[in-house]
C-alpha cells in the first residue's frame, strides 16, 4: 500500500520517536541483474500507484535516480549487488541517492505525489532482484 510519505505515517512514526521526522529513508540489498536496456520501466524505489516518486533504474550505461521528472545520473551498470539507500527530506525538498554507502547526489521532491509504495517493478528487458528492504523515517 502506498503509506510512506504521508502524515499519518509520520505521526504513526512520532509516537516512537518523540518528534514529527522530516526524513524518510528506504535502504535495500538489491541487484538489476539483467541492466541491457534503456529502460525507466524496471526500477526499484517509491512509487505511488499512478507516477514514479523516486526510483533507481538503468539506462543500459548508467544507474540513475529519477523522481517522475527529472533524473540525477550515478555509477555506471553492473550486476552486482549493491546496497542503495534513498533519503528524502521535507525540509531540503530533496532527495539524497547513496549507491554502497557513497552520495550520487540529489534530486527536488516532486509535489504532491506522496503517499508512495516501495516497489520493484520490471519492463521489457531488465531485470532486478531484491535482497533485503528497510524503510524507516527519522
Amino acid at each position: 500500500p502506498a503509506m510512506f510519505g504521508h502524515y499519518t505515517g509520520a505521526l504513526m512514526a512520532s509516537q516512537t520517536l518523540g518528534y514529527i521526522p522530516d526524513k524518510l529513508c528506504a535502504e535495500w540489498v538489491g541487484a538489476f541483474t539483467v541492466a541491457s536496456a534503456d529502460e525507466v520501466g524496471t526500477y526499484m524505489g517509491f512509487h505511488n500507484g499512478a507516477v514514479v516518486v523516486m526510483a533507481v533504474y538503468s539506462d543500459a550505461t548508467s544507474f540513475f535516480l529519477n523522481n517522475g521528472s527529472t533524473e540525477d545520473a550515478g555509477p555506471a551498470v553492473d550486476n552486482a549487488l549493491h546496497t542503495w539507500k534513498i533519503v528524502v527530506s521535507k525540509t531540503a525538498g530533496t532527495a539524497e541517492w547513496f549507491v554502497d554507502g557513497t552520495s550520487q547526489g540529489t534530486l527536488v521532491i516532486t509535489q504532491d505525489v506522496w503517499p508512495a509504495a516501495f516497489i520493484c517493478t520490471a519492463g521489457t528487458t531488465n531485470r532486478w532482484s531484491l535482497a533485503w528492504l528497510h524503510v524507516w523515517y527519522e
